[in-house]
């Protein structure tokens, strides 16, 4: 498997949501100097053309009630690949830390 993909349920509101997934993209690439994002209406899509995790790309897209995280690891480096179940664990964990479940 050479991608990540996790989606997450939240109660805010789309501006809300989009500020806390600046957060969470910050503190996620805080150390890869080479890390590019920008937002294409209410997706982020992201890459890293150099350092630990050149070859990283991916998008993160929000909707009315849910967060969509995507990354393709394909032409990650070898290190990011095997990383990959700690990567998911930490993005799930931050989702589920930064992110509010909608009640039902």
């Amino acid at each position: 498997m050479t991608r990540i993909e996790i989606t997450k349920g939240h109660s805010l509101s789309k501006e809300n949501a989009r500020f806390v997934v600046g957060i969470l993209v910050r503190q996620v690439v805080r150390d890869e100097p080479d890390f590019e994002w920008r937002w294409e209406s209410d997706t982020l899509r992201f890459s890293v053309s150099a350092g630990r995790a050149k070859g990283v790309n991916g998008e993160v897209t929000l909707t009315d009630d849910s967060v969509g995280v995507m990354i393709d690891l394909t032409s990650a480096s070898w290190s990011v690949w095997v990383a990959r179940w700690s990567i998911e664990h930490e993005l799930k964990r931050q989702l589920e830390m930064l992110l509010p479940t909608p009640s039902r």
